[in-house]
């Protein structure tokens, strides 16, 4: 009958339009998947990369090793942010006392 034949264009038509749909997914998911093992061999090298880093610092190998392994490196640096913070304050109040012509400079 016309209705069948109607039915049966409709359902061919779906067909061929499923079968597009599948093979443009079936593409995405092919450049979805070598991104991702792209991504993967990327990951795995910052890892490697990193480890080497770490296995670096924990031998006591460079400056990074010398700061984590050695608290004599952090205090040293503290107590010379201590002092270089009094050197500022005693700065500003000598640039204070110059402004307010409390204190004379002289160059030579």
């Amino acid at each position: 009958t016309k209705q069948a034949e109607l039915t049966l264009k409709e359902v061919q038509g779906l067909t061929a339009a499923a079968a597009e749909t599948l093979k443009n997914a079936d593409a995405k998911a092919g450049k979805l998947v070598a991104a991702m093992v792209d991504t993967s061999e990327e990951l795995s090298k910052t890892v490697k990369e990193l480890r080497l880093i770490l296995e670096k610092i924990n031998n006591g190998q460079g400056t990074a090793a010398r700061f984590v392994n050695d608290g004599r490196l952090y205090e040293s640096m503290l107590e010379n942010t201590e002092q270089l913070q009094l050197r500022l304050e005693e700065m500003k109040s000598l640039i204070a006392k110059w402004r307010d012509k409390k204190i004379k400079i002289t160059l030579f």
